[in-house]
């Protein structure tokens, strides 16, 4: 990287200044402040340039000034500062403006007439500071020094002077390393983390499927002895109800062969019995219809006594001036006794007749009962033996009732007892455990497989964690980066020492130590800075203003070699601001033949910014500003000096 040339207007207490920065050999600018009383060069705008420079190309200022507040408010415009520059041989230009009236507040960069400015300032200053090869850090570090600035290596802390090493030495790569570690390092302890959880549910399950595939296989061998157990007790249940089926089958052939002996007998005392009944039963009927038919005729016999009885009592009343049943004649009343004498004759006629059939109704009335008797006792005896038959079949028919009904129960419980013993013997519920320890045992095998699995896929989970520690470590504080600082350490400090003894000290010993220190459960690296003078301080800031501000040139020095040795990290400018205050004549002899050393070719430039007019005759050329009006300008002349 080479700066060319700076433009800068508005800027700070900047007007207008153009300025060659290539090629200008050792260049002091100081200044004239008119707006003072004095007319000194303090607040000038000396510096002014150094922070355009730094400003135009990463957006911020070595003393932190305020966005808004690099405007110079004296004028009507916003600021803006161009600064041309090569790299590799090929130009550009990178232009930063702040509320410019054109511009407004952006970042542009151009290669030649190719505008190559992107969508953001951001990605326009990544762009930038890529083409550079140094970020604000490394670029205020070794390219500019400053009394007061933040940035000065010596006075910077620990950590952050191994930052800024780390950045001219290009080691970000390892920290971005480091970064994309432990990105993988917690991707991969959650991916573990992940997996042993799987695995616990996978253990879980195995585990799981193992107590259940016991259980089951308790369950059939259970469950085959019961069977067994079930098979031979139905088969003792069926051979003990067979028998007595057979028993109970033999029983009922009996009974039926005795109700049919009932039977028979019942019915050869029925063919016995029956034609006697029936001719006593006739017998019976004919003495009852002859008794019932003079019974009849004595009935009316009695009615006719009767009648002519009443006829008798009733003789005048009945037959007096009525017709003669007879003759037909009216029966008068001398008719009368002849009348009543023929009613009574007859009365009596029928009254002997009635009498001759009461006789003859009891004859056969005691007939009849007689027969009636007989029939009955014929019955009785009949119905007696009959009862008897019917009482004996009765019997015999509830017990074979009995006998059929059990016979059938044992029959429907052999048919159970068979069918269950089928069914067990056909092992259905068996072959359903055993089915089901067949799908357990390949689930569990499925399960054993994704184990075995994840158990190998943990296996290189912990031999890539063992990868990603051992760079994490490699990429971490105490690696690659502490090999490679603590490398270049020794060149720093052997430069320095040579720059020391160039400005005149031979009992002064400076150098930066690694060291490790330790922040809660991590290692941090630092460097520290050693000052050992034999004839001053034992620390950095034990030392005089004049010896500080040696060690501080010493120090830049080795940090521009540092620099100038890395491909692509070398510029061919320095600032220096203020460097000479607290030196004394041939200190600042020592430091400005030092500073001559850094010419190394017609493009380098070094350039160094104090107050003291004196120090002129030191110098190639003189650049001077003014401010006038509360407006720093550039006087129209440089002053040029052989040395």
């Amino acid at each position: 990287m080479k700066l060319q040339h700076i433009s800068i207007h508005n800027f700070l207490s900047i007007g207008d200044i153009e300025l060659q920065l290539a090629g200008r050999g050792l260049v002091l600018i100081n200044g004239i402040n008119k707006d003072t009383v004095s007319g000194d060069s303090n607040g000038a705008g000396k510096s002014a340039i150094l922070e355009a420079v730094v400003w135009v190309l990463y957006g911020k200022t070595l003393r932190d000034i305020p966005a808004d507040a690099v405007i110079n408010r004296f004028t009507d415009s916003g600021a803006i500062v161009k600064l041309d520059f090569t790299v590799d041989d090929l130009p550009y230009q990178v232009i930063r403006a702040r509320k410019h009236d054109e511009y407004g507040s952006g970042l542009f960069l151009y290669q030649g007439d190719t505008n190559l400015t992107l969508g953001t300032i951001k990605q326009t200053q990544e762009k930038l500071e890529s083409l550079l090869g140094m970020d604000f850090t490394t670029f205020t570090s070794s390219i500019v020094f400053g009394q007061g600035y933040a940035s000065v290596f010596t006075t910077m802390k620990d950590a952050d002077r191994k930052e800024v090493l780390e950045k001219i030495l290009e080691l970000n790569i390892f920290s971005k390393c480091l970064e994309e570690v432990k990105l993988d390092y917690r991707e991969l302890e959650a991916d573990t983390a992940n997996l042993n959880s799987t695995l616990t549910t996978l253990y879980t399950t195995r585990d799981s499927l193992v107590q259940s595939i016991k259980s089951l296989k308790d369950k059939l061998t259970k469950r085959k002895k019961e069977i067994k157990e079930e098979i031979k007790e139905l088969t003792e249940a069926i051979k003990a109800n067979a028998q007595e089926g057979n028993q109970l089958k033999a029983q009922r052939e009996a009974l039926l062969v005795k109700l049919a002996s009932i039977d028979d007998n019942l019915k050869e005392y029925r063919e016995i019995v029956q034609p006697y009944i029936k001719e006593v039963e006739q017998l019976l009927n004919k003495s009852r219809g002859a008794y019932l038919s003079l019974d009849k005729q004595r009935e009316l016999m009695e009615k006719k006594v009767k009648e002519l009885q009443d006829r008798v009592d009733n003789i005048t009343a009945e037959f007096l001036n009525k017709p003669c049943d007879r003759c037909g004649r009216i029966i008068t009343e001398a008719a009368l006794p002849h009348v009543l004498a023929s009613v009574l004759q007859e009365l009596e006629i029928s009254g002997q007749a009635t009498k001759s059939l009461i006789d003859q109704v009891k004859a056969l009335k005691e007939e009849y009962q007689k027969y009636e008797k007989e029939y009955n006792s014929k019955l009785l005896e009949k119905d007696e033996k009959f009862d008897e038959f019917i009482k004996q079949r009765d019997i015999m028919q509830r017990e074979l009732n009995e006998v059929t009904a059990k016979l059938s129960r044992i029959i429907e419980a052999l048919k159970r007892m068979k069918e269950s013993k089928a069914e067990k013997e056909s092992s259905t519920e068996l072959e359903t455990i055993t089915n089901l320890i067949t799908e357990k045992q390949e689930e569990l095998k499925q399960v054993i497989d994704n184990i075995k699995t994840h158990q190998d896929k943990l296996e290189s989970f912990k031999s890539r964690k063992d990868v990603l520690s051992f760079w994490k470590n490699g990429f971490g504080n105490g690696g690659i980066k502490s090999w490679v600082i603590n490398s270049y350490l020794e060149f720093i400090n052997q430069r320095i020492q040579y720059y020391i003894q160039q400005l005149g000290y031979t009992d002064l010993v400076v150098q930066f130590i690694p060291l490790v220190a330790t922040r809660g459960d991590n290692e941090v690296d630092r460097v520290e800075l050693q000052v050992v003078n034999g004839s001053g301080g034992e620390s950095y800031l034990a030392n005089s203003g004049g010896e500080r501000r040696r060690i501080d040139v010493a120090v830049l020095c080795a940090l521009q070699d540092l620099v100038r040795s890395r491909k692509g990290k070398s510029a061919n400018v320095l600032f220096l601001d203020e460097i000479f205050d607290t030196l004394d004549g041939v200190g600042i002899e020592a430091v400005v033949s030092l500073l001559g050393n850094f010419i190394r070719s017609s493009d380098d430039s070094v350039f160094v910014i104090s107050h003291n007019s004196e120090l002129k005759p030191y110098f190639d050329r003189v650049i001077t500003v003014v401010k006038e009006n509360k407006i720093t300008r550039e006087e129209n002349y440089e002053c040029e000096f052989v040395s």
